[in-house]
This record gives structure tokens, sequence and C-alpha cells, in this order.
């Protein structure tokens, strides 16, 4: 779409709000454009295009909820990828798509630029805690590391994340199976 056709609408505010219900490429495009980065994460996100706006979000890094924000995003793409394997064995494949996400968060340096541009005070919340152990369950995850699975479902279940604690009992489950462990492991 032109900028001489978005000129037939006398506010932004219009103009976005016509992207929004018929062009979403160019309107993701104008955020870019305009450094409106928070808002283009944004509009990735309400697309279901978590993967993007994770990266985006870090991109626009205005406060410590955009940091947030990007962690959910990539959090969801996990849980959405454990969640899809459900009602399935793990698989050569399943997990090479779990890995792939997992792998592309290491070599982009996502989480590490999470952490470096996350605040201090940020870093002492209740929040941010959580977040990051469910970011190291999913490494344990990756490399069948059942005792660290096991550390992060006691956190998360002393946090009352219950989520976070099915999501680490699920995992615990996927790879107990793998591994051929006495039962008497999981009741300690």
């Amino acid at each position: 779409m032109s900028e001489k056709a978005l000129l037939l609408f006398p506010t932004k505010e219009q103009q976005i709000e016509f992207l929004k219900e018929h062009a979403s490429e160019e309107l993701l495009d104008l955020y870019i454009r305009n450094n409106q980065f928070h808002n283009a994460a944004k509009h990735l996100q309400s697309r279901g295009r978590f993967e993007e706006a994770a990266y985006i979000f870090i991109h626009s890094v205005s406060n410590d909820e955009d940091i947030i924000e990007s962690l959910k995003c990539f959090l969801h793409l996990c849980r959405i990828n454990l969640l899809k394997n459900a009602n399935t064995d793990i698989t050569n494949q399943n997990m090479q798509e779990f890995g792939s996400l997992i792998s592309k968060a290491i070599r982009t340096n996502f989480i590490n630029n999470i952490k470096s541009k996350s605040s201090k005070s940020l870093k002492k919340t209740n929040k941010w805690r959580n977040l990051i152990e469910e970011v190291e369950l999913y490494f344990a995850y990756l490399n069948k590391n059942l005792n660290r699975v096991y550390e992060c479902i006691q956190f998360f279940k002393s946090c009352k994340e219950f989520v976070a604690e099915f999501c680490a009992v699920f995992v615990w489950l996927q790879i107990f199976p793998q591994l051929r462990i006495q039962a008497e492991y999981w009741c300690n």
C-alpha cells in the first residue's frame, strides 16, 4: 500500500486501524520503519507469530515489560511445542523441532541478550526468576537432564506456578522412560 493511499485517512490512528484490518504486513513494515518495535512485536504476537515477536521485543526494550513479553513469547513457543508432542512418542523429528527452537535461541544469543538488557530490579522479581527457571527447564529437557528437571519441578511447586510445574512434570515423564530409571527416583 502506498503512502499516498494512506494519506486519504486524516489521522495516524485511522491509518493504523485500516492497515490492521486490510494490510497486516504493511502495518508491520510501518511500525518497523518508524522504530515502533514494541507495537510491531505486539502486532506479531496478536497474529500468533510468537517467535518473530520475541526477537522484535528485544529490539524494543523500552522497559522491563518488553523483556518479560519477549521471554513469554519464547516460552509460549516452547510450551506449544512440548504439548504438540503430548499424544505422540518423542521421535527424532519432534526433538529436532524443539531442539532447533532452543538452538536458535542459543545461536542468536536470545537468552543472553535478554539477561544483559534486564535491569537489576527486574532480576530480583519472582516473575523474572520463574521465567528464567522455565527456560532452564527446556534446556534440561533438550539435554535429557533428569536431575535438573526434578529441581525445576520442586522450584515451580514451591512457587505455586502450576502451569510451569505441569510442564516440568510432563518433561520429566517424557525423559524418564528413555532413561529406564527406577521409580524410587520420583518418590524423593
